[in-house]
């Protein structure tokens, strides 16, 4: 029989959290890993290019070719841009802030202007917190589609940025990320980039430790170019599909009552093949999940669940037989009959995650906030 040690069960998923201490998840369970093959991309196992050069000079010829290639190309998305962003705000149409390079050289970063000049306060210390009130009319939009990175082909074409590396970071935000991200300074070892792989495939709220270990993995390994440019050209399509839904998306909202309001106008996630499971006093209960938002449950079913506070499961079937599943803390407030004759219920919950890594599957399997889709 072998031995049992204390081991983390999250080093066995496949994706991207292998190996993360969550220590108030851990379990007695026997040691197997001498017998395990190491897998999901925080093993190594799968990591298929990372960002450093072989070459710096070839590798810099390369990336600046590429640049001039993709602002020609992309020139009437600029265009574009640049129009709506004068017909609806003041002020100038790109933003330009200091940025840490390689070796933590100082540059000025360009993207499209996504917030109004109040953001300053709000950002000195932190990322943007949700629903701020500091977004220009275009923001919400240009930054849920990511366009608003565009413009930083110019960076690439001045060498001051590549187009596959880790996402570049204020020196205001220096303080708190060298306290709370180990290894930090291995960052600055190659120069920062348009698409970072962890920003693509982790959200917003995946915890800095796992972005971390990522990107000093990634820091530490050799560019492969050939899967490199097919990475970046897929983030591109990407980016295209979500530009084309966000556009979709604004123009409902134009036509919206509600779509005035900033806080309301972003709208709720639909998530395909997800459903919303709760077991009370042994009855089962099941529900087709309709909508989620952050803080929001929306989500049908022929029996009504019942009110109040309640462990949810929420569940989604995902590609090879996969299934997402995260257990949320919900509070059931409204249940409205639907459908012919009253047969079915409409319903909406509150509801909060019991885990980092909860906030983190939420983000990417439910809300599909990553650039590329899960």
């Amino acid at each position: 029989m072998p031995n049992l040690v204390y081991k983390n069960p999250i080093e066995h998923l496949t994706e991207p959290f292998t190996g993360l201490p969550f220590k108030s998840r851990l379990h007695l369970v026997p040691d197997v890993s001498q017998h395990v093959k190491p897998r999901g991309l925080l093993s190594g196992a799968e990591l298929k290019s990372g960002y450093l050069p072989r070459n710096e000079k070839l590798d810099r010829i390369l990336n600046q070719s590429a640049a001039a290639l993709f602002l020609l190309l992309t020139a009437p998305i600029f265009l574009v841009v640049a129009s709506l962003q004068k017909l609806s705000s003041p002020g100038p149409i790109f933003y330009k802030g200091p940025r840490f390079g390689k070796d933590k050289k100082v540059f000025e970063i360009y993207k499209f202007r996504t917030l109004l000049g109040s953001a300053k306060r709000l950002t000195s210390a932190q990322t943007l917190p949700r629903r701020n009130l500091s977004e220009t009319k275009l923001g919400p939009y240009l930054r849920a589609s990511r366009l608003d990175e565009l413009p930083q082909l110019l960076n690439i074409l001045r060498g001051e940025m590549v187009f596959f590396g880790p996402r570049p970071i204020r020196p205001e935000m220096e303080r708190v990320y060298a306290s709370e991200v180990p290894r930090y300074e291995e960052r600055f070892a190659v120069k920062p980039g348009l698409v970072g792989l962890s920003q693509a495939i982790m959200t917003h709220e995946t915890p800095k430790a796992a972005r971390a270990r990522f990107n000093g993995m990634c820091c530490r390994t050799h560019v492969n170019y050939a899967w490199m440019a097919g990475f970046v050209f897929y983030v591109g399509l990407c980016v295209l599909v979500k530009s084309a839904r966000v556009v979709v998306q604004a123009i409902r909202d134009t036509a919206s009552p509600t779509g005035g309001h900033k806080w309301l106008r972003s709208g709720f996630s639909k998530p395909p093949k997800s459903r919303v499971e709760m077991t009370v006093n042994g009855q089962s209960y099941i529900g087709a999940l309709c909508g989620v938002s952050d803080e929001v449950l929306q989500f049908v079913s022929t029996v009504p669940f019942p009110q109040g506070k309640n462990d949810l499961f929420l569940i989604r079937e995902r590609r090879r037989g996969r299934i997402a599943r995260v257990q949320v803390d919900a509070f059931l407030m409204t249940v409205t009959p639907v459908g012919l004759g009253q047969s079915g219920y409409a319903q909406y919950a509150t509801y909060v995650s019991q885990s980092p890594l909860g906030v983190y599957m939420i983000e990417r399997y439910f809300l599909r906030s990553a650039v590329v889709p899960s």
